[in-house]
């Protein structure tokens, strides 16, 4: 039966007779019959039984009628395992929502996914309370002006910290739980902050034995990176008196001030410089707030003094060759420069955007909508893929190239980032040796940086996006070796990157408000750990 006449109050029935649908044969007919007729007596009963009015919460009324028919036998709870897992792929805020969505009727469970907040609420509020009758339950929804006030009823407040606690251990532990694969050996550091201008502490989670410590506290970080060798991480903490910042290194269990910057300048990521991947030269990507710019710059943790490391700024992003004793960059306006190690400029060898190395002879770079190939020496320039052409033939007509990326999975592919001319972001692989491209068009919109990651073992593209209607974010795997994509949602907005790689590659960690999220991808394995820190806005895997 329908939802919305089944469950609409005081409704009227009109039932088939048994001689009308035909006498039942067998014990299989006879409760299918009793099914059919029990399940919209049922809802109508139930309905009038506690005095639903049909004025709101219909959502939630609908899905205590699915639970008493479940209780009964005569319908099968729809809020399976593996739709708490699917819930962790958005901001897992149903508290709130179950309260904007109070007026929404009751829907068909095949009409999206928005009836699945809904039900699990009711879930979670029926668990909290074993010793109450399902109807006593019911009958406050029914009698409550709002969710809000239902809500409070059950001492839970959709914006409440312990109440959002309550809530996210509630969905981890009727989560599908599949054998889990075995963790990698590094553990998760995590910085953790209880606002905005109040000092920080960096915890150390341990995956396999699930234990916290406490490890260093007291400054008033706002940043935290790995370093790229995962034997420690990188922060940035404020210094009010001195109206500026201060980096540092947590490493080994010692901490030390490796550079100093004005107030206003914000690390908001670091990059390895390829062939000091042991950590010693970093690559720092900086917002000044006060010049309203990005900068980049080079900091060397192997050449340091009392004042600090040294630190280089470059005049663009600097590509670095597989040696890491050559570098490109893109000018604003279009002029690719050929740098040494250190990322100073040396010669102007071409046009283009996107550059990217193919040997220690030989780069590529975006001109137009065609990805090119050129050697150092001067040889010719020649045409990898023709995106105009493949475009057309897909039903793109514009588009701008972003980043091009040479696959550490398989050296004969490209990761090409393209923004569509709706804003949304397309992920191409293309196959030079077999001349195959494949694309994935993803949601949300580009940030004004590189938004294009692997996986260590580059087998996962991430690409992070960012709503056009709201703070959150989406995180975007697609997974080159089968094709498949998935997005995670976040409306935790002040981490960035929000996510790290384990050194294996096998493992990533991403904040989320008031948990971890543990996701091992290519078992399809993801594990909730929930936390009983205020605010914890970065994570990333150390040794």
């Amino acid at each position: 039966a329908q939802p919305a006449r089944v469950l609409r109050p005081r409704a009227e029935m009109a039932l088939p007779t048994p001689t009308l649908v035909g006498w039942p044969e067998d014990e299989a007919a006879y409760a299918a019959l009793r099914r059919g007729y029990a399940i919209p007596v049922v809802a109508a009963v139930a309905g009038q039984a506690v005095g639903w009015t049909g004025e709101g919460g219909g959502r939630l009324h609908q899905a205590f009628v699915d639970l008493l028919l479940a209780e009964l036998g005569l319908r099968d709870w729809p809020l399976a395992p593996a739709a708490y897992a699917a819930l962790f792929d958005g901001p897992l805020d149903s508290l709130e929502r179950v309260v904007s969505e109070w007026a929404l009727p009751p829907a068909a469970l095949d009409a999206g996914d928005g009836w699945r907040d809904a039900y699990a609420v009711v879930a979670f509020i029926v668990a909290a309370h074993p010793a109450e009758r399902l109807a006593t339950l019911h009958r406050r929804l029914a009698v409550a002006p709002d969710a809000t006030a239902w809500l409070r009823r059950h001492n839970v407040a959709a914006r409440d910290a312990a109440a959002q606690k309550a809530w996210l251990r509630f969905v981890a532990a009727e989560m599908e739980t599949a054998v889990a694969p075995a963790p990698p050996a590094q553990a998760v550091q995590v910085m953790c902050n209880p606002s905005l201008g109040e000092r920080a502490t960096l915890y150390r989670y341990d995956v396999a034995a699930d234990s916290w410590q406490s490890e260093v506290s007291g400054y008033y970080w706002v940043f935290m990176n790995p370093l790229p060798d995962d034997s420690g991480v990188l922060l940035q903490a404020w210094q009010p008196r001195s109206q500026g910042s201060v980096g540092m290194v947590w490493q080994g269990g010692e901490l030390r001030d490796v550079f100093r910057q004005a107030i206003n300048v914000h690390l908001f990521r670091v990059d390895a410089v390829q062939a000091h991947a042991a950590g010693d030269r970093l690559q720092l990507f900086e917002y000044d707030f006060g010049q309203n710019q990005a900068q980049v710059s080079v900091l060397d943790l192997g050449t340091c003094d009392e004042a600090g490391c040294a630190q280089v700024g470059l005049q663009a992003q600097p590509v670095w060759s597989p040696g890491g004793e050559q570098t490109l960059q893109m000018l604003p306006m279009g002029s690719l420069w050929l740098g040494d190690g250190r990322g100073q400029m040396t010669a102007l060898v071409n046009q283009g955007r996107a550059p990217f190395w193919l040997d220690e002879e030989t780069y590529g770079f975006a001109r137009r909508q065609r990805v090119m190939r050129a050697r150092l020496d001067g040889g010719a320039t020649e045409t990898l893929l023709d995106l105009g052409e493949w475009g057309t033939a897909v039903g793109l007509d514009e588009f701008a190239v972003v980043s091009i990326v040479r696959s550490a999975y398989n050296a004969d592919w490209l990761y090409i980032l393209l923004e569509l001319a709706d804003g949304a972001p397309l992920v191409v692989i293309h196959d030079m040796a077999r001349q195959t491209t494949r694309s994935f068009r993803l949601a949300g919109a580009l940030g004004p940086y590189n938004p294009l990651f692997t996986s260590p073992d580059g087998r996962w593209i991430t690409v992070r996006t960012f709503e056009t209607d709201g703070p959150g974010w989406q995180l975007h795997l697609v997974d080159a070796a089968t094709g498949e994509t998935r997005a995670l949602r976040s409306g935790h907005p002040t981490s960035f990157p929000g996510f790290d790689w384990s050194a294996d590659g096998e493992w990533l960690v991403m904040v989320r408000d008031g948990f971890l999220l543990l996701l091992a991808p290519a078992d399809d394995y993801r594990q909730l750990i929930v936390h009983d820190f205020p605010e914890c806005d970065f994570a990333g895997w150390v040794n």
